[in-house]
């Protein structure tokens, strides 16, 4: 994928010395998107996704908790991954 790397890097900076605006709006990150939020908790740590269809106009959240005798960065990693192909 370093092909589609370098493409988007090059767009980038064309949109950038042009003085286009590159932002994107947040409405259409906010509907489409993924929220994820990370909570302490007594003995591990509690982390909830929430997302939107708009097709079915619903919210969907999901609740994961992390053992404290767990490395919180590698569960996270394999939650998102989870998430992501639950999602796609």
């Amino acid at each position: 994928m370093k092909w589609f790397d370098n493409w988007i890097v090059k767009r980038y900076n064309a949109l950038r010395e042009r003085g286009a605006d590159i932002c994107i709006p947040r409405d259409s990150i906010r509907k489409r998107g993924i929220r994820m939020s990370i909570i302490p908790a007594m003995g591990g740590t509690a982390v909830e996704f929430t997302t939107y269809d708009e097709r079915k106009d619903r919210t969907d959240e999901h609740l994961y908790v992390i053992d404290d005798s767990k490395e919180l960065g590698e569960e996270v990693a394999k939650i998102i991954t989870v998430e992501m192909m639950r999602h796609g």
